[in-house]
């Protein structure tokens, strides 16, 4: 059986961990975040390419992720680190396949601390950046 101690300290942490998620998504993430963030709001895994180019026209990234479904608000997700280099514009052109794409310009700021972090949701009928 656990202690009073155990249960208490096992809920302190899972708090801190919930309000510390979503303090990140509102105010930006802490040093060393994710640059990227996938987040799949349907009710099935999908698989999505993901193309970041900079502002010269430089290809940063393009892969294929597979992006299993968000449980709750625990919010299972695919993070993607090192993407951006410097501050300033990226274009971010996400495909799902048999699924919805676009294209949208990002300003990123605070790469000197890798502290901005950008999610993008995952929806049956859409693709939303915030």
């Amino acid at each position: 059986m656990s202690s009073r101690r155990t249960v208490l300290y096992t809920f302190a942490t899972g708090a801190t961990g919930v309000l510390a998620g979503c303090s990140a998504a509102v105010e930006g993430g802490p040093e060393g975040s994710a640059d990227l963030i996938l987040v799949n709001e349907t009710q099935s895994p999908v698989t999505v390419t993901l193309a970041v180019t900079d502002e010269s026209g430089g290809t940063l990234l393009s892969e294929t992720f597979d992006v299993p479904v968000v449980e709750g608000h625990g919010r299972p997700n695919t993070p993607i680190e090192d993407v951006f280099e410097t501050d300033g514009e990226y274009t971010i052109s996400v495909a799902v396949r048999d699924g919805p794409s676009t294209t949208e310009t990002l300003l990123v700021r605070a790469t000197a601390d890798d502290a901005d972090m950008h999610q993008i949701y995952i929806e049956n009928d859409g693709i939303e950046f915030s």
